[in-house]
């Protein structure tokens, strides 16, 4: 049994990550998903009430559980994500064209890296029953 303090870090971290992934949603340039991953982690270890009630959320839910059940990332899940950190990475490039090249590689390097990630996941199993 963990003890309250413990109990309690994780739902904090928790909500921490949740509302982080939530500005994510609106703000292209703060990833959502990896956030929403973190939040169900420390909910799952801090509160089954809230690690449900994050498994519960439409469009979010579904896709936590594949990755929990499996380490999956439905394959319409990684091209949106390549779409929106592609647009991310583009749109800055018109809108500040004195963005200095350091800066340009950067960014550039860690969306490589970040999507090399995504795409070496593995998509979920098809459901048996479909």
């Amino acid at each position: 049994m963990r003890s309250t303090v413990v109990r309690g870090f994780f739902v904090v971290l928790g909500v921490f990550f949740f509302l982080l992934g939530s500005i994510g949603v609106v703000l292209p340039i703060l990833p959502t998903t990896p956030f929403y991953i973190l939040a169900a982690f420390c909910f799952a270890r801090g509160s089954d009430r809230m690690h449900r009630w994050l498994l519960s959320r439409p469009g979010v839910g579904p896709m936590l559980s594949v990755w929990e059940r499996e380490g999956a990332i439905p394959r319409r899940a990684k091209q949106i994500a390549t779409a929106m950190m592609s647009i991310s990475f583009a749109f800055p490039l018109f809108i500040v064209p004195e963005l200095p090249i350091a800066a340009r590689i950067g960014a550039g390097a860690m969306m490589v890296v970040a999507l090399g990630w995504l795409w070496t996941r593995p998509e979920p199993r098809p459901d048996p029953g479909t």
